[in-house]
């Protein structure tokens, strides 16, 4: 009863090591046997004279087997409809970062089949009582939990298609922000770095206009009628620059929850707002108001673009932030405007777990599951682990002092890690795009500006088809 329940709560790397401890004061024959790293994934218990266990787990199709027992002439068959498939191919054996499941694998793949069954052999890793102490060390368990979070994220990074390349800048894009910068505020925004990112987004969003609108005409050409929405505009540098890109023919919505100040307060926040709007133009509206929580009367000035007329834009909404975005324009009362987006992204280490709108995305990857911390609360380590590992890659370079003590960085160095950092922010902008796909958008990446400009350099270009508006 007693290993019993040991089994049961060695669901974390706190638990384990209790495991261990327990085990290893209680008998020397005692032994653990974990099918697939981490640990918290799966443990079981063998005692006895002569007893084995035999454990087989498929993790994203990858095959694992780890036999672990007191005797090592020991083995169980399993019917070869359970193993339909499940044998290891050779890539699979060179691809697996555990020494220890290396050798398991490796037996399985030189076995012969026979019709009726398959032989597991048992291998006995743990035979005493310094060898289930240093299976439960801490550094020991935490080496392997990092090399199987990069096994998994290499992997899980290969089965991406890359994005495409939309470099191109609007024709007079230049000109124009010359003409806006001049008589607006002096702010960072006027950096040739953002300039380009400015110009690249115009040339993009006028596009998607244009595609919005002729399905628009071909349904009803007397009210079609097209809207840009600037999420979390700020000072709407972007979205003036959106607004003369079109002649100020459409209606433009700079949506923030900042309040304009006047220009006289002595902590004045001055916007690129266009200081009148003629009676031939189309409407500009800044609309105070937060995307997540949008009231009735905020999305009035969307009314005369229903049916799909609307195309949101964002530049560099940080965090999770954009994933509030998202979900916002899959859900009403904007699911009802909304027929296009470019959504550009940025700062991708600040998103919380509970902020990212595809966990489950990540969970069917193998990652994100979620344990009982030391201090009672509940932890997601893996995506602590790409926070971290997209903030190194924003670094062209680390300081003696920073991430001190950090385990895969010590293990593999910051150009390693830096690269892994990428990985992980492709993956997040993967789980947006399905989330996007699963609620009725035809979702695409592309990279909108070169990574010597910013590393923050891809968007999320999606059009809603019109069967779902």
């Amino acid at each position: 009863a007693i290993y019993g329940r040991i089994v049961t709560t060695a669901r974390n790397l706190m638990f384990l090591r209790l495991a261990g401890a327990v085990c290893a004061s209680l008998t020397a024959a005692a032994a653990v046997a974990v099918a697939v790293l981490p640990v918290s994934a799966c443990a079981a218990l063998a005692v006895g004279t002569g007893a084995a266990c035999v454990l087989v787990r498929r993790d994203a199709g990858v095959f694992y087997a780890a036999i672990l027992g007191a005797s090592r002439d020991s083995f169980r068959r399993l019917p070869s409809s359970q193993c339909d498939g499940a044998c290891p191919s050779d890539k699979m054996v060179a691809d697996c970062p555990f020494p220890s499941m290396k050798i398991s694998l490796q037996q399985l793949t030189d076995q012969q089949h026979a019709s009726e069954s398959v032989t597991l052999p048992a291998l006995s890793f743990l035979t005493d009582r310094r060898d289930l102490q240093d299976m439960a060390s801490p550094r020991r368990i935490s080496e392997k939990i990092i090399y199987h979070f990069v096994w998994k994220l290499d992997r899980a990074y290969a089965s991406l298609p890359l994005p495409v390349d939309d470099l191109s800048l609007f024709p007079g894009g230049s000109g124009i922000l010359d003409d806006i910068l001049a008589s607006g505020p002096d702010t960072y925004q006027k950096k040739p770095t953002n300039r380009l990112q400015i110009e690249s987004l115009m040339d993009i969003t006028c596009r998607l206009v244009s595609d919005v609108k002729r399905r628009q005409t071909a349904v009803d050409p007397e009210t079609a009628t097209s809207l840009v929405m600037d999420i979390g505009a700020g000072k709407a540098l972007l979205t003036r620059a959106i607004y003369e890109a079109l002649d100020r023919r459409i209606a433009v919505v700079a949506l923030d929850s900042r309040a304009g100040k006047k220009a006289s307060h002595r902590t004045g926040d001055r916007f690129y707002d266009p200081d009148e709007v003629g009676d031939g133009n189309a409407p500009y509206t800044r609309v105070v108001a937060d995307v997540r929580q949008l009231a009735a009367r905020t999305v009035v000035p969307l009314r005369a673009a229903a049916d799909g007329g609307v195309i949101a834009v964002t530049k560099h909404l940080c965090g999770g932030a954009t994933d509030g975005s998202i979900e916002a324009l899959c859900r009403p009362p904007l699911d009802a405007y909304v027929g296009a987006c470019c959504l550009a992204p940025c700062c991708h280490q600040k998103t919380k777990r509970e902020q990212y709108c595809n966990i489950a995305y990540l969970e069917s990857l193998g990652f994100c599951e979620t344990h009982i911390g030391k201090r009672g609360a509940v932890e997601d380590n893996d995506f602590k682990n790409f926070g971290m590992l997209i903030n190194m890659s924003r670094a062209k370079s680390l300081k003696d002092f920073e991430y001190k003590h950090k385990g895969i960085l010590e293990m593999l160095g910051f150009c390693r890690s830096a690269e892994l950092g990428r990985k992980a922010r492709r993956l997040l902008e993967e789980g947006r795009l399905r989330y996007l796909r699963d609620h009725g958008f035809e979702a695409h990446l592309v990279r909108y500006c070169d990574e010597s400009i910013t590393s923050d350099n891809l968007a999320i270009i999606a059009m809603r088809p019109r069967r779902f508006q």
